[in-house]
């Protein structure tokens, strides 16, 4: 197993944020790295969608135009579409990825959002915090988003792609207590649900797995 002493002692593989591990390449020409995976979760390969058992070690095969990132199982992880400028940035266009781990029983993320223009916009209630919760109880997965406006804030109606890694096709799946129409890739493993959300209510998916 990886030891705590062992990640210490690794000054080449550290933790962005708290779901990100970056295992950055510093020697020229190197074909393989020593990465150790904390024991807290499991973790998947950003590029491939292959897991990692918490506390393993692997040796990973290194490619040139990529650097070794892995995510944390049960992690929330929002992005936007890519783009030449932050100008282009849309807060209501919002592609959420989810990495499923069926041995992580409930996750919770927190992200913040404004104008992109206002000064101060916290103090001045001109923001909304994004909650997205998901909780799995037996072949149940439930996934929930909340906004939280500023006292100056309007609510809005937002595109979203969620995006589940590592799950098996779903027997079905409920938006608000009504079928809710889905695109599963087998090859991937990933489960992609277009959603409209208007952040003045809050949003309530129901994922049916299938049993193993």
């Amino acid at each position: 197993d990886c030891t705590k002493d062992a990640l210490y002692e690794d000054a080449n593989l550290y933790l962005w944020g708290n779901d990100f591990l970056v295992a950055p390449v510093t020697i020229s020409k190197e074909e393989k790295k020593t990465i150790y995976f904390p024991k807290t979760s499991n973790w998947f390969d950003f590029y491939s969608d292959k897991k990692y058992k918490a506390g393993s070690i692997t040796f990973y095969s290194l490619e040139e135009d990529k650097i070794p990132t892995f995510v944390r199982g049960g992690s929330f992880i929002p992005m936007a579409k890519p783009m030449q400028s932050t100008k282009e940035y849309n807060g209501n266009e919002l592609i959420l990825h989810y990495y499923f781990d069926d041995e992580v029983e409930g996750s919770k993320y927190q992200t913040y959002n404004d104008n992109g223009l206002t000064a101060n916009a916290y103090e001045k209630g001109e923001y909304e915090l994004m909650e997205f919760e998901a909780e799995q109880e037996g072949n149940i997965l439930e996934v929930e988003l909340e906004a939280k406006m500023g006292s100056h804030y309007q609510t809005s109606v937002k595109t979203i792609t969620l995006v589940i890694h590592n799950m098996d096709e779903p027997v079905k799946v409920k938006h608000n207590k009504k079928k809710q129409k889905f695109n599963y890739n087998n090859a991937n493993r990933t489960l992609t649900i277009p959603l409209e959300w208007n952040t003045k209510d809050k949003l309530e998916l129901n994922i049916k797995l299938s049993k193993k």
